[in-house]
């Protein structure tokens, strides 16, 4: 069992994520300590990729900026080690201040019938208005590059004011 937490160091807007996996009795830093894995963003989420790794997204102003962590293969059993990548932009909005919502990675099928991992990205598409959702196809790898530059919107879910948003995977009825 691994619970992902994230800290957000107070004015500088750095973000760490702490992790237990024992139910909270012990805490732990995914990354190095004092290297945060974003600089500049707060609000941030985060979600698996395919691969085991663990995407960051956070927000800033007109923008998220994600990040991935890639655990080490090789003599890695207690999954210790890894490392951080160079955080880069994806996800851009009408909002300077930037606005708080949430990263899925979900299987999707194509026309085709085959089935891609997608990254979905909750955000204002206008300032503060009209929640979207965002999508990116993934590699099966998880590469940090999938995430980069412009995404594809996807459907509008609010036609009002709104900012803040939140979504989950629910069972299919």
């Amino acid at each position: 069992y691994m619970k992902v937490e994230i800290y957000t160091d107070g004015s500088a807007k750095n973000n760490y994520v702490i992790y237990t996996d024992d139910f909270g009795s012990t805490w732990h830093l995914l990354g190095t300590a004092g290297t945060p894995c974003v600089n500049g963003g707060d609000e941030p989420k985060c979600e698996e990729m395919p691969d085991g790794s663990v995407v960051i997204s956070s927000r800033a102003p007109y923008k998220r900026m994600f990040n991935v962590f890639t655990y080490d293969k090789e003599n890695n059993a207690d999954f210790s080690k890894g490392s951080w990548g160079t955080q880069v932009n994806g996800v851009t909005n009408g909002d300077g201040h930037g606005t708080d919502g949430e990263i899925l990675i979900v299987q999707a099928k194509k026309s085709d019938e085959s089935v891609v991992p997608v990254a979905i990205q909750s955000t204002p598409d206008n300032g503060r208005e009209n929640v979207t959702i965002w999508y990116k196809e993934l590699t099966a790898n998880s590469r940090l590059s999938d995430l980069e530059g412009a995404w594809t919107r996807g459907k509008q879910v609010s036609q009002t004011s709104s900012a803040y948003s939140t979504m989950c995977i629910q069972q299919d009825r």
